[in-house]
């Protein structure tokens, strides 16, 4: 639920907004002061901190293996796949980071324990399912495991190089292992970013040597097809050559993913940062480093090696004095890159079995012990596979196979696959089969579906649209963009009132569609209600027919439409017996604000406890600009008016009527809320009535975009007859 949090328990004042603040322990503030008395201290690196973290797990030898992908590729499908690949990556790891912010802050709609890993993310993300969580946890273990093995094997065939000696790979294999174990001790992922930075540094260094060697030497040596020059002369290549397999496309497709897909770590970093709002931050870092290296090297190698490539490049280096000094480097990031799996790998075990003792957190015998043993444990069964990662013919289809059997799927479906929670002017209501749906503005009025019965916390499900003809039957420029829907269950039909305009006009319809199910499919459009303009009559004449709202008096059954934006503000008529038209001659008029421009609209009636309340927003709703926001107070919020009558007058809690510029302000932006409003009431939700919105979090969306603005929502309590909203 979207509301600030503060440090005491009592009900607090923001500003004009009223809110009881009951659950300010969940904040990220509360977070890290919880952490803060522990021995053992874990959410303290800084966003720079895991900048360099990131960066030493992605800066490694599988970037010159894309070498090796360009080849099998060529030039047009190799750069298109990479840059295609960044751009998933920044959109997925964003769409993740976004879903982990929900569960941290208590403000948001999601009120979930903190994430600390990709398995709780699984849980929480597939609706606090068990054996997604089990599941995730046996693919973590799984691919972090062979990682590090992988990088044990790569530690040992970089020693037998250096020292010209290749019978003692097991030997260097103890040697890499035992160095691993040493360097994982540190509980705190900000000792490992540490060691990222020499990490990332020397793999730095040993792409840069390839590059410059690549380039000076006369040819390069091997090649997967014979040493130089029997696949003749050195030669780069748009498309793939002759004769390449589907099978070899897809594993340099894969290999080139699998640099892309750490999303399975981001989780854990996330959680150990004392700022997570920040991790944005430390992406975007690490997205233009890896936006470089990810390709411009490759490139440069692709040039001078062709055909020849090999994965890792530095392999088809032709002068050994070459392929050492380049090598030389790669040590540090072998085993730095193997410590971060480790520590991910060894806190997933731990914090199952320690759970929340103080042994998890505090310096005891028990506490380290078990740390040490699990670190053991680790890099011993990843030394033990070293064997399946000799029998894989080459670095590449290792890093193709590990892309398919995991990160793939970590790093972009899974987190790609969350999502229904970004809407505009949300209308909610309960459907036939238990859940609750979810109707907002655009994509011709989005249909989301809770995951939870008769919840409308957790996971929303998109699955289609009201108008899947494309467009309303209403003549108006603006009927294939519908607004502001307004769902309710009248007998055994759902009514869907939306509003279509043109933009910045008062050439405006209210159309209504029906339905039985609220499925995609099943919508019957009927066209306009009541329709606006400077030639229709009185009041239609001077008020925008859009935000539509029905009412029905729960004293007569009487329905009625309340409706308008800016042009003379909220208006209401009563609508005929079938909901299908107005009533002339019975509009009133509910609120206005003499002030230019005049900015009230989306109107929404309650009735409780022998009160009807008129609840609207008020403000700029949208088209935010992050250089440029409104007058603070212009922006959108939302405010109220109460009266004994559904036709008013209404006042605010000053006795001011609401046509003469009152409205008590009950929700406004405050901390990292901006510009609610598009709100609604759900009556008896837990036996509760709920206001719902959308909002801009400011920090989940610093750049304050439309299209990822939030469902919030909070309690009402109403003191002395007045709403005051709250966490629980």
């Amino acid at each position: 639920m979207a509301h600030a949090f503060h440090d005491d328990k009592e009900k607090v004042i923001v500003g004009d907004i009223g809110l009881l603040d009951n659950d300010s322990h969940a904040s990220i503030t509360a977070l890290v002061a919880e952490d803060a008395q522990h021995d053992i201290k874990l959410r303290t690196m800084t966003w720079q901190k895991a900048a360099w973290l990131l960066c030493g797990d992605q800066v490694c030898l599988a970037i010159t293996a894309q070498t090796w992908s360009l080849s099998v590729l060529g030039w047009v499908p190799g750069i298109i796949t990479m840059v295609a690949a960044g751009i998933l990556f920044w959109i997925t790891s964003m769409t993740m980071h976004e879903f982990i912010m929900l569960t941290l802050v208590p403000s948001l709609s999601q009120r979930y324990p903190q994430i600390k890993d990709i398995c709780d993310f699984a849980y929480y993300a597939c609706g606090k399912s068990k054996i997604a969580y089990e599941f995730a946890g046996v693919m973590l273990l799984l691919n972090n495991i062979m990682l590090i093995g992988f990088h044990v094997l790569t530690g040992a065939k970089v020693l037998n190089t250096l020292s010209d000696h290749s019978l003692y790979t097991v030997l260097f294999s103890v040697i890499a292992m035992l160095i691993g174990i040493v360097m994982s001790l540190p509980r705190s992922l900000r000792h490992v970013s540490f060691m990222s930075i020499f990490s990332a540094a020397c793999m730095g260094i040993a792409i840069l040597l390839f590059v410059v060697f690549a380039g000076i030497e006369d040819a390069p040596l091997y090649g997967y097809n014979g040493d130089y020059p029997i696949d003749g002369k050195v030669r780069t290549y748009a498309f793939p050559l002759a004769g390449t397999t589907w099978v070899a496309c897809m594993n340099a497709v894969l290999n080139i993913m699998f640099l892309w897909v750490p999303q399975i770590l981001f989780p854990t970093f996330i959680a150990e940062m004392e700022k997570p709002q920040d991790f944005p931050k430390s992406l975007a870092v690490l997205t233009a480093i890896s936006a470089f290296l990810f390709i411009v090297p490759p490139a440069i190698g692709f040039r001078y090696l062709g055909q020849y490539s090999t994965a890792p490049a530095f392999g088809s280096l032709g002068v050994v004095a070459y392929k050492k000094a380049s090598f030389a480097f790669v040590i540090v990031p072998t085993i730095v890159i193997g410590v971060i799996y480790a520590n991910v790998s060894a806190k997933f075990v731990y914090s199952r079995i320690m759970g929340g003792s103080r042994h998890a957190h505090s310096n005891t015998v028990l506490g380290w012990g078990v740390w040490t043993v699990l670190i053991a444990i680790v890099w011993i069964i990843a030394i033990l596979q070293f064997i399946f990662a000799e029998v894989i013919p080459s670095m590449g289809d290792f890093l193709s196979l590990l892309g398919a059997a995991f990160d793939s799927f970590f790093g972009f479906i899974f987190f790609a696959g969350w999502g229904g929670i970004h809407l505009h002017d949300p209308s909610l209501v309960l459907g036939p089969d238990g859940h609750y749906y979810s109707f907002s503005t655009h994509g011709l009025t989005v249909i989301s579906r809770a995951s939870q019965k008769g919840s409308i916390e957790g996971y929303w499900e998109i699955l289609g649209s009201v108008l899947e003809a494309g467009s309303s039957v209403i003549n108006n420029t603006g009927s294939t963009d519908p607004w502001a829907p307004d769902v309710h269950k009248v007998g055994d039909t759902y009514y869907d009132y939306y509003a279509v305009s043109q933009f910045g006009s008062q050439i405006s319809s209210v159309g209504l569609a029906t339905s039985k199910t609220l499925l995609p499919g099943s919508w019957t459009d009927h066209g306009a209600v009541v329709s606006s303009s400077p030639d229709a009559s009185y009041p239609l004449n001077v008020t925008n027919a859009i935000d539509p709202n029905l009412f029905i008096d729960p004293k007569t059954h009487t329905p009625y439409l309340n409706y308008g934006s800016f042009w003379a503000d909220i208006y209401q008529f009563q609508l005929s017996s079938n909901l299908m038209s107005v009533k002339q001659n019975t509009a009133v008029q509910l609120s206005f604000d003499p002030v230019v421009p005049q900015a009230e609209e989306g109107a929404y009636m309650s009735y409780s406890g022998g009160w009807y309340y008129l609840w609207y927003s008020h403000g700029l709703c949208c088209g935010y600009n992050v250089s440029a926001l409104p007058t603070p107070g212009t922006e959108y919020s939302i405010r109220v008016g109460r009266s004994r009558s559904l036709s008013g007058p209404f006042v605010d809690r000053n006795d001011v009527d609401l046509t003469a510029g009152g409205g008590y302000i009950v929700f406004g932006s405050h901390d990292y809320v901006y510009g609610p409003g598009g709100q609604g009431v759900l009556s008896n939700y837990n036996g509760r009535d709920v206001l719902y919105y959308h909002y801009v979090n400011t920090i989940v969306d610093p750049m304050y975009y439309d299209q990822l603005k939030l469902l919030g929502w909070n309690y009402i309590n109403y003191i002395d007859g007045w709403p005051v909203l709250s966490y629980n």
